[in-house]
């Protein structure tokens, strides 16, 4: 095929009976470790370098493309299947450390109870303790960050990152049901 002068010729990757690549693989893979497109773009690149804004808009080139989706969807699943995580299990344990009192870590005369005696909902939002002179430091972890990684996980939010009035509708139900068990919403 003639190129073009000062333009390097495409290199055409070959797909699989799925209509996936080699790179498309990689990428998936990559997506999955930390959910952003353009890094999963440059990692699966390596060893060839490319630019940032070229990675930024091939990786969203690639989250658009529906055999890529079906693969990170698919890849998803399985992983968590091999860990025994389901996205009950998760909604459960996220209603648990969103809804925790941090009151229950104190007793009457303010000082904290012992670690082996908090409630699961503060022991599983405990990141940290340190003992300083003055007493004992606990660190919590931080829920909103927990919750929009939980939630974009779970495809709760678009591409551009935005809210999706049915999920979150979805979600505050699930955390509303009163005997604690989460509920899908009706509809």
């Amino acid at each position: 095929m003639p190129s073009t002068p000062g333009k390097r010729p495409q290199k055409k990757h070959k797909a699989d009976a799925m209509g996936l690549t080699e790179l498309d693989r990689r990428f998936a893979a990559h997506y999955l470790s930390d959910l952003n497109s353009t890094q999963a773009y440059m990692r699966a690149k390596l060893p060839t370098k490319v630019k940032l804004t070229t990675a930024r808009a091939n990786g969203h080139k690639m989250l658009q493309r529906e055999e890529v989706q079906a693969l990170i969807l698919a890849e998803r699943d399985r992983l968590l299947a091999g860990v025994g995580l389901t996205a009950e299990q998760t909604l459960v344990k996220l209603k648990q450390f969103l809804m925790y009192d941090v009151r229950k870590m104190f007793k009457e005369d303010g000082s904290m109870i012992p670690i082996h005696q908090l409630p699961d909902d503060l022991a599983a939002a405990c990141v940290g303790f340190k003992d300083t002179i003055v007493g004992r430091e606990v660190k919590l972890a931080d829920k909103v960050a927990a919750l929009e990684k939980a939630m974009k996980y779970h495809g709760l939010f678009k591409e551009d990152h935005k809210q999706q009035a049915e999920a979150i509708t979805e979600v505050l139900f699930a955390f509303k049901s009163p005997d604690g068990k989460v509920e899908p919403a009706p509809g």
